[in-house]
């Protein structure tokens, strides 16, 4: 069995016809069933009912799904070893989940470049729901997210989460008293049912910070306000530092506001540490690999730059930010 072979099935399963999976492939319909009847004696199963149009056996479905993963990561070794070639680089393919994992990227990539400069990093965003299967699907060398918590997945953890609240310095003054902000503002971390009043910046589909900030309102028996719904983070801080509303902030995502936004804006917020924690995904950040697969010395040094970056968690969040 070759790559071919498995390029011919994929192009079928995909068509569902073997006239325009041959066309796609620019073989003859003979060629492309030859391939296809190799594969079934191959596996001594029968990979595709004959109808019209074809469908897929289960047998067929589960080779479908397999295959595809196959030729993803020889579509990577292939441009790898192309890169190499033409060039002398080394390839690293990293997958990140989307704004919460920018604050290693931003920072570890360009100490990592310093050391390595012929080194070609290719990024590729994944949405949340999609993590749990990207290193299996997707030909990364690596994963920055949270804890996969998957079997044949190793986890080197880098950095370690914080949540606050923050709240536009207007709408502190102006729906609170002198006493309930004193009482606030003495406590080391705020507490969410002090703040039901307030209108809340919330995400409109879900996402880490908003199972964050459910768990938190449920676990304090709390029904937010909420009074605009937007799927950006960015979005919301913009609005939050307008005083339209208050919202929940991770300190990765914070971190990657700094560098968006001026100053001055952001001093026009009070952020205060969340008197809650959530469950160890949510507090952690790293890079999970297939431990099969394991990492190349190129993936090894980029944990290690990683660690040694993060080796306290990160930057914290700046005095001015926080209560006096």
């Amino acid at each position: 069995m070759t790559f071919w072979d498995l390029q011919c099935f994929v192009a079928a399963g995909e068509e569902l016809s073997f006239t325009r999976a041959a066309e796609k492939l620019y073989i003859s319909q003979q060629a492309l069933s030859a391939r296809i009847s190799y594969l079934e004696g191959h596996y001594q199963v029968k990979l595709f009912e004959r109808t019209s149009p074809l469908r897929l056996t289960v047998a067929g479905s589960y080779l479908f799904e397999y295959a595809k993963t196959v030729l993803n990561f020889q579509e990577s070794m292939d441009a790898g070893m192309q890169s190499i070639r033409q060039n002398n680089n080394a390839v690293l393919s990293i997958g990140t989940m989307l704004n919460r994992a920018t604050v290693i990227v931003q920072q570890t990539i360009p100490a990592f470049k310093k050391k390595h400069p012929n080194v070609n990093i290719r990024v590729t965003e994944t949405t949340d729901p999609a993590l749990s299967t990207a290193l299996q699907t997707k030909p990364f060398d690596l994963l920055i997210c949270y804890p996969l918590n998957l079997p044949g997945v190793t986890y080197v953890p880098v950095y370690e989460e914080q949540y606050y609240i923050c709240i536009p310095r207007d709408i502190f003054d102006v729906l609170f008293t002198e006493q309930e902000q004193q009482d606030i503002l003495k406590q080391p971390k705020a507490e969410i049912k002090d703040f039901v009043r307030c209108p809340f910046l919330a995400s409109n589909y879900t996402t880490f910070l908003t199972d964050v900030f459910k768990e938190c309102c449920n676990n304090a028996g709390v029904v937010p306000n909420v009074f605009v719904e937007c799927s950006s983070i960015m979005t919301r801080l913009s609005l939050c530092m307008s005083g339209l509303g208050i919202m929940f902030l991770s300190k990765s995502l914070y971190q990657q506001a700094r560098i968006l936004f001026r100053e001055e804006l952001l001093k026009k917020l009070l952020i205060m540490p969340i008197n809650f924690q959530p469950d160890n995904a949510y507090r952690s950040l790293g890079i999970n690999y297939l431990t099969e697969k394991g990492l190349s010395p190129i993936g090894e040094d980029f944990v290690k730059t990683c660690q040694e970056l993060f080796r306290r968690g990160g930057e914290e969040m700046p005095s001015e930010f926080l209560p006096e």
